[in-house]
C-alpha cells in the first residue's frame, strides 16, 4: 500500500503513519522545521511504545540517530 501511494504522491515530502500510530497535531510542522533547521532531507521523531495499560516506554530518541 505504501509503494501504490508512493506512486502516485505528489510533493516535496512524505510522512509515513500506520494506522495504529499516535501523533501530535503538530508533528508536521515539528519535523519540517527540523529539516529546514538542519538542512537535512529526512527527519525522524522519537518513538514511544506504549501498552494496553497506557504505560509509555521512550526506545528511541532523536538525539540517539543523529545527522546522517
Amino acid at each position: 500500500a505504501r509503494n501504490a501511494g508512493l506512486d502516485v504522491a505528489h510533493g516535496e515530502y512524505i510522512m509515513f503513519v500506520d494506522a495504529d500510530d499516535y501523533v501530535k497535531g503538530d508533528i508536521c510542522e515539528t519535523l519540517l522545521k527540523a529539516v529546514y533547521d538542519n538542512g537535512v532531507a529526512c527527519a525522524v521523531s522519537q518513538l514511544d511504545i506504549v501498552d494496553k495499560d497506557g504505560k509509555s516506554t521512550t526506545k528511541r530518541k532523536i538525539s540517539e540517530i543523529g545527522n546522517r
